[in-house]
């Protein structure tokens, strides 16, 4: 379903896409760039079979935790809206293989430990300039690995953007808790 331009969609519009129960079994794409939506419900998360998600260059100030429930979703694109955060679910999206945060506010990406794809993408920076970040070979692997520790079973990756006062946007990653290696 593609609605990219069309100013007439508004949350209302969106809430009953997401309640209609033909829909929810069936949408795999949904591009609502450059519409009226300034939230995305909750009920986002009865979008199932979800493959794709552009929310990109929209009002949308945060994204529901609902959204770690489209456990098919390959690409999400909120790139240029007020995003500040995401929330801790994104990181149980196993299929995500595409993550387009260009043009926000979002400075950390928050994965539990083994659930991050190492062939995710992460699109940073600004559309012009933009940065992309892949997980280190390994990582993943090391990360459950260690789970077994108890003080590492709870770890969180982290993946935060540097920018600011120097060079271009770069991507560091942390560990939090105790780390063996």
């Amino acid at each position: 379903l593609d609605l990219e331009g069309n100013k007439d969609i508004l949350n209302s519009h969106l809430q009953d896409i997401c309640e209609c129960e033909q829909l929810s079994f069936r949408l795999s794409y949904l591009c609502l760039k450059g519409t009226g939506i300034t939230k995305l419900p909750r009920e986002i998360g009865k979008l199932k079979h979800l493959e794709i998600l552009y929310v990109g260059n929209t009002k949308i100030s945060d994204l529901p935790q609902e959204i770690g429930e489209l456990k098919h979703l390959q690409t999400l694109d909120v790139g240029g809206t007020d995003i500040r955060e995401l929330p801790p679910q994104i990181g149980e999206l196993n299929n995500l293989r595409t993550l387009d945060v260009r043009n926000t506010r979002v400075r950390e990406l928050p994965w539990q430990a083994g659930q991050i794809s190492e062939s995710l993408r992460v699109l940073l920076g600004d559309k012009s300039d933009s940065v992309q970040v892949q997980v280190p070979e390994g990582v993943n692997k090391d990360l459950v690995k260690h789970r077994s520790i108890p003080e590492l079973a709870n770890s969180t990756l982290s993946i935060a953007i540097l920018d600011g006062f120097g060079p271009p946007l770069v991507g560091t990653f942390k560990v939090l808790g105790r780390n063996v290696r």
